[in-house]
């Protein structure tokens, strides 16, 4: 969870990118 704050802004450009790649 705390993780996934971090990389939230990585988030934003997968999901742009591929999609449900990385659906955690």
């Amino acid at each position: 969870m705390l993780k996934k704050r971090l990389t939230r802004q990585s988030h934003k450009s997968r999901m742009l990118s591929g999609g449900s790649t990385t659906s955690n």
